[in-house]
């Protein structure tokens, strides 16, 4: 069930306003917020872990402008999404039905799909679901091969991990959402007051059950999606920040190129780090427009 809401501006100047502009979906397990502005060829920006669409704000309007339809949601866990504490619902199978079942539930059936972070391993799980109507993915510094993969923390689950990340709320939350983005960003400057609100305001006072089930997994191997990857038949580009700490591309650049029908004209490597849509969010969207074009 759509829950209807007018956009009546592109003004994501604030979180406040931001989420002013979210639409919202009913799902079984959850509702879902989202962004979904501008008309043409639809693009979904699917953000990653700790984040939310907010991570894109800079990009809609100029994807906007490029003339597509750019629709970008809160995974369930995140952003205005439900926030259930159920540790399964978090799973990377679970969070790919559910990007399937979202597109079928607005009626789109062909679509270019941006991920970032975890985005990559929830995209997998879509296809692995059965979606078939990606016309084109586009991966921003993705969690997706194990050589490269260098997470910030690593858990088991237990009281440790409970402890650690509840540092996300309460408290600590503006302290340690700030040091995430430092961490993530290369160029430090453009972290601001409105900046830090929308990533640390949504894990306020809430579950932190989507970040929990990412870092008590990260103790064990990733997923193997070399199969899956191999199997895609949609053009595919690369965006990727050169002095990502956390995702580096170096190591998996061989492994990736040598599975999938991705182009060398088509892998581009920015001077960024893990956060790439706030560094370079124009040069990222006129890349995606001119591969989605072409």
């Amino acid at each position: 069930m759509l829950f209807a809401f007018v956009m009546n501006s592109q003004d994501y100047s604030s979180y406040t306003a931001f989420t002013q502009n979210q639409k919202f979906v009913q799902l079984p397990e959850g509702k879902m917020a989202y962004i979904d502005v501008g008309t043409g060829p639809v693009i979904v920006l699917v953000h990653g872990i700790p984040t939310s669409a907010w991570v894109y704000r800079k990009m809609i309007p100029q994807l906007v402008d490029h003339g597509f339809r750019v629709v970008a949601p809160d995974m369930l866990g995140f952003g205005q999404s439900d926030k259930p504490e159920e540790y399964d619902l978090y799973h990377y199978t679970a969070h790919g039905e559910r990007l399937k079942d979202f597109m079928e539930e607005l009626g789109i059936d062909q679509w270019s799909q941006v991920c970032h972070d975890a985005g990559g391993m929830w995209s997998m799980g879509m296809l692995e679901a059965g979606a078939t109507g990606v016309e084109h993915l586009i991966i921003l510094n993705s969690v997706l091969l194990q050589e490269g993969f260098n997470p910030p923390m690593t858990f088991k689950p237990g009281l440790k991990a409970r402890f650690m990340l509840s540092n996300y709320k309460g408290p600590l939350n503006k302290m340690v959402v700030g040091s995430t983005l430092k961490s993530g960003l290369k160029d430090k400057s453009v972290i601001n007051k409105e900046m830090k609100e929308g990533y640390s305001r949504p894990f306020r006072k809430a579950s932190v059950c989507g970040l929990y089930h990412f870092f008590t997994q990260t103790h064990k191997p990733l997923p193997d999606f070399k199969e899956t990857l191999g199997s895609i038949d949609a053009p595919i580009c690369v965006i990727w920040g050169s002095d990502d700490p956390f995702l580096l591309w170096s190591p998996m650049a061989d492994t990736f190129t040598q599975i999938t029908n991705v182009a060398q004209e088509d892998i581009h490597i920015l001077d960024a780090a893990h956060f790439i849509q706030e560094e370079k969010p124009k040069e990222i969207s006129d890349i995606i427009s001119h591969f989605v074009k072409q």
